[in-house]
C-alpha cells in the first residue's frame, strides 16, 4: 500500500512529503471494569498544501494516512489496519479491519453461559471524523459504522468495547463519539465526553456522559473523568474512566 501510494504521487506530483506518526494509550474503567493498552503506527502522505506565509501552521492541507494498531487486555487482544483520507486537515473519511481474539469465560456484567465471551471475532470498520478548535475551545466528532463477524460460532456473543450483545454470529454496531472542550492553559483542559452505542438489528444501546479533566505535559496526556455509564439494561451506573497518551510523533495528524 506505501509502494503504491509513492508511486501515486510521483506520477501526480501532489505528495509534498510524508510523515510518521506513532502513539500508545492506556485505559482504565470501573465500570464495567476492564482495560487495555493500545499501540497506534501511521504513516502520513501529503496530496495537497496551501500554503500561507502569515500562518506558518495552517490547517490547509491534505493527506493520505496508511494505519496498523494493536489494543490488548491480555486476555482479550485485537490487531488492525486500515487507510484514512484527509481531504483537508481536520476531517478524514477511513476504512480498516479490525481482528480480535479472546481468552476468557468471564466479561463485567455479561453472562458468559448464555453469550459467547471467547473466540474470534472479525469487524469491517468505516468512520467519519471531524475536528474543529477556535482560540480555547476545541470539538471532536466521530461515527463509525462497524460490521462485525464471530468466527465458527452461532448464537449471542459480547461485544465487550460497546458493552452490548449481538443476537447473532453477523451483526452491525453504530458509535458516536463526541468531545467539546476549552483548553485553559497549554496545561490543562476540561471539557465534556459522550459516547454512544447502538445494535441495529435489536436496537439495544448503552452510553456514557462523562465531564473530564486533561494534563498535558510534552509528549503526555493525562486524562480524568468520572460521570454516568448508561447500560444496556437501561440503567445509570457511576463510573470513573482514567486515559494516559503518548504522543511519540503527530506526523501530519492534528487530532
Amino acid at each position: 500500500m506505501k509502494t503504491l501510494l509513492i508511486l501515486v504521487c510521483l506520477a501526480f506530483s501532489t505528495c509534498v512529503f510524508a510523515q510518521l506518526d506513532y502513539s500508545t494509550e492506556t485505559l482504565v474503567r470501573s465500570f464495567p471494569i476492564g482495560g487495555y493498552v493500545k499501540a497506534t503506527i501511521g504513516q502520513g502522505f501529503k496530496i495537497w498544501q496551501k500554503e500561507n506565509s502569515q500562518m506558518p501552521n495552517s490547517p490547509l492541507y491534505g493527506h493520505i494516512r496508511p494505519n496498523a494498531y494493536f489494543r490488548t487486555s491480555g486476555i482479550l487482544n485485537a490487531a488492525g489496519g486500515g487507510i484514512e483520507f484527509y481531504p483537508i486537515s481536520f476531517f478524514a473519511l477511513g476504512a480498516s479491519k479490525e481482528y480480535v481474539v479472546r481468552y476468557t469465560h468471564k466479561l463485567d456484567t455479561f453472562d458468559c453461559h448464555t453469550v459467547h465471551c471467547d473466540g474470534r471475532i472479525s469487524k469491517n470498520i468505516f468512520n467519519i471524523k471531524l475536528g474543529l478548535a477556535y482560540k480555547k475551545v476545541f470539538l471532536m466528532q466521530e461515527f463509525k459504522f462497524l460490521h462485525i463477524n464471530m468466527k465458527n460460532r452461532n448464537g449471542a456473543f459480547a461485544e465487550e468495547l460497546s458493552t452490548l450483545i449481538a443476537p447473532t454470529s453477523n451483526e452491525k454496531l453504530y458509535n458516536s463519539t463526541f468531545i467539546a472542550g476549552y483548553k485553559s492553559s497549554s496545561k490543562y483542559s476540561i471539557g465534556i465526553l459522550r459516547v454512544d452505542n447502538r445494535m441495529q438489528k435489536t436496537h439495544i444501546n448503552s452510553s456514557m456522559t462523562l465531564p473530564f479533566l486533561r494534563v498535558t505535559k510534552q509528549k503526555w496526556n493525562a486524562i480524568m473523568s468520572t460521570g454516568i455509564f448508561h447500560t444496556r439494561d437501561d440503567k445509570d451506573v457511576w463510573t470513573v474512566l482514567a486515559l494516559l497518551q503518548w504522543k511519540g510523533q503527530k506526523g501530519l495528524l492534528l487530532f
